[in-house]
């Protein structure tokens, strides 16, 4: 029986908008005063970039980086932390339009500073970390963007199992182990996300079933359907109550059931699912025009 391919909702290292932001954005921490017009200037170009970025103008991002770049440079000096966001933060801008050669030069930029000015044990570091590993995988090297990622991952650990960036960066690392085809670790860190969230969340939490949708989707690529079937069931269930049967996420989670009951050899249930699945789009659809 051929396998059919499932729509997989993996939310970890998705390279559209929100989750772009990845919740790893750096910011300049050194304050600006209205006496230092050149680290006014600094600050109000980073500030304007991050908007535009957060509005979704990635090219404008890019414009405004590239000039607070050169604001920060002149304002902090090239050893400087908040130079080193400010490449960060272009590295970021290039990666979210599909740029990861400028997004790596500027990244790789950012960290060489970050390795003079801070340390390489703290959490201070894991945005710059985290940032290189998206745009290694972004270039389809996944050895280099695990690499980069579980070093955030590691120092990121200091801050607890229930802190969010740490669930995220594990998150990462399950998505980029499923790419470079190393299911055994992608269930790994896909299993401590899970359960990162549902500690944190609780059980009930959308962002607690987007990690189990993606941990269902790991266990289907390793070929185990039974955990796969288990795992996405209870995805389901939590939509369901989270966000409801016609939402997309539940939809989604839904017809991702179906083929991993496909895949294990269950076809009628699969059918059966998937009827369901074309049930509840006809009756979104419908309230949507109500």
């Amino acid at each position: 029986m051929k396998k059919i391919i499932l729509l997989i909702m993996l939310a970890m290292v998705a390279t559209t908008g929100v989750q772009a932001k990845r919740k790893y954005t750096a910011t300049n921490k050194t304050k600006t005063t209205a006496l230092d017009p050149a680290l006014v200037l600094a600050d109000s170009l980073n500030s304007a970039a991050l908007d535009a970025f957060n509005f979704g103008d990635y090219y404008e991002a890019i414009n405004l980086g590239k000039q607070a770049v050169e604001a920060a440079k002149v304002a902090y000096g090239e050893q400087a932390d908040d130079y080193a966001v400010a490449l960060n933060n272009l590295s970021l801008f290039y990666s979210e339009v599909g740029d990861y050669t400028n997004a790596v030069t500027y990244g790789n930029q950012a960290l060489e500073i970050k390795k003079v000015t801070g340390s390489m044990d703290t959490a201070d570091i894991a945005p710059f970390l985290s940032n290189l590993a998206t745009c290694y995988y972004g270039l389809n090297e996944w050895d280099r963007a695990i690499e980069y990622e579980t070093q955030a991952a590691s120092v990121l650990e200091q801050k607890g199992e229930n802190d969010v960036d740490y669930q995220t960066s594990v998150g990462k690392l399950a998505q980029m182990y499923a790419k470079a085809k190393n299911f055994e670790q992608a269930i790994h860190y896909g299993t401590i996300a899970s359960e990162g969230r549902m500690k944190s969340l609780g059980e009930k939490h959308p962002d607690y079933a987007k990690a189990l949708n993606s941990l269902a989707t790991y266990y289907n690529l390793a070929g185990d359907y039974d955990k796969a079937i288990e795992t996405g069931a209870k995805a389901v269930e939590v939509f369901n109550e989270a966000e409801g049967e016609t939402s997309h996420d539940h939809i989604l989670a839904l017809s991702n059931l179906a083929v991993f009951y496909h895949n294990g050899g269950q076809v009628e249930k699969a059918q059966e699912i998937m009827a369901r699945v074309k049930a509840l789009k006809a009756k979104a659809e419908e309230q949507i025009t109500e």
